[in-house]
């Protein structure tokens, strides 16, 4: 599929966020070809309203039309959900926030809270 082509797909899809924005969808080569959704939306560190990028998705020449607007689908699905991991708080802090450092996981990761197997057995 031609450049020409992803771009006309991309350009009649839309998706209105519950805030009033709308994502916006753009298609590039860095150097192969990219998707990667945007939106104004509240920083949730600063609250200030500024452009909020998803992550880049890959693009094939050889994509079909239905799985171009997929991945649009999927990114527009990981952005939301990005955004609730941000906003989600316990305690006052985003605890499944992406952001935090893996290094920081793996110091906390055998802090586990789970039921006791034996109390879980049937009587």
């Amino acid at each position: 599929m031609r450049m020409i082509e992803i771009q006309e797909i991309l350009d009649k899809i839309s998706y209105l966020r519950a805030d009033g924005e709308y994502v916006h969808f753009s298609f590039f080569f860095l150097p192969e070809m990219y998707l990667q959704v945007s939106a104004m939306a509240d920083d949730t560190d600063t609250g200030i309203k500024c452009r909020q990028r998803g992550r880049k998705w890959k693009l094939s020449q050889f994509m079909t039309k239905t799985e171009i607007v997929r991945v649009a689908w999927n990114a527009v699905q990981a952005f939301e959900f990005h955004e609730m991991q941000e906003r989600f708080k316990y305690k006052g802090k985003a605890i499944f926030n992406s952001h935090i450092d893996a290094d920081a996981l793996a110091g906390i990761s055998d802090k586990i809270d789970a039921r006791d197997p034996v109390l879980m057995e049937e009587v």
